[in-house]
């Protein structure tokens, strides 16, 4: 019986943490190739994805490190799922940089199988402010 109210409670606690979260899952084709092939990809396709319309790629900033994608409101870091943890760290540190506010576009290949990489990436993102845009990938990545 402890173990259903527990389940009970942590699924309660997960939804909440999504329903009050930042975190978008955006619509449209399927993208392919590495973060930045997909960035590019997504910013020409601005009409489904209206949060990166006037986005400038790859801006460099002073120190040499190179927000993924600025726009007039946000700083996004885009990076596969499983190196969510990363793209906490740099959506932070571009944002802070800038004075923008911070965004994450994670890549993920298999949602269901993604989740726990997902699920981290909102809980610490939902602490911190930053938003989250889910994008859907059908490919490998590449190396970089």
């Amino acid at each position: 019986m402890r173990l259903i109210i527990y389940s009970l409670i942590l699924a309660a606690i997960f939804l909440a943490l999504i329903s009050e979260g930042q975190t978008t899952k955006e619509e449209g084709p399927s993208y392919t190739g590495s973060e930045t092939q997909i960035v590019e990809q997504i910013l020409e396709d601005e009409g489904n994805h209206p949060f990166i319309k006037d986005a400038k790629l790859e801006y460099t900033l002073w120190d040499k490190t190179r927000v993924d994608a600025l726009t007039s409101t946000h700083a996004i870091e885009a990076d596969w799922s499983y190196k969510w943890a990363e793209a906490i760290g740099q959506s932070l540190y571009y944002a802070e940089v800038t004075g923008k506010k911070p965004g994450i576009i994670l890549l993920i290949k298999d949602e269901a199988k993604e989740q726990k990489y997902i699920y981290r990436c909102q809980t610490v993102a939902n602490k911190h402010g930053i938003e989250i845009w889910l994008i859907e990938t059908h490919k490998e990545e590449s190396n970089e």
